[in-house]
């Protein structure tokens, strides 16, 4: 029972400690934009695994899209999540994007 529970709390220590050499993490930036209707912007989206590439998706393309660079163009008035999915882990960012009217 005690070597057991020695070997569960080591790894978790040198997880907490070193990090975890398996976990990615994805970071999209800016986090957050706001757009009026018509305009575009790029996010750019980072890894902690070397050479990294993502698939980009928007969780409601009548408001916004984006392509597979990152750049979203913005359609109609809401707010929309887009999406950078790392393609080594499948791990995900993402950008809270705004679309105001333009006027």
């Amino acid at each position: 029972m005690k070597r057991s529970l020695i070997a569960l709390v080591i790894p978790v220590l040198a997880m907490a400690l070193f990090g975890c050499p398996l976990c990615v993490k994805v970071t999209v930036e800016p986090a957050t934009a706001t757009l009026k209707t018509g305009g575009e912007t790029p996010l750019t989206a980072t890894s902690t695994a070397p050479d990294d590439t993502f698939e980009w998706s928007s969780g409601n393309n009548e408001i916004a899209t984006v392509d597979e660079t990152g750049l979203v163009r913005a359609w109609a008035p809401g707010e929309v999540e887009i999406i950078a999915t790392s393609k080594i882990s499948g791990e995900k960012g993402s950008c809270v994007v705004t679309v105001l009217n333009r006027g």
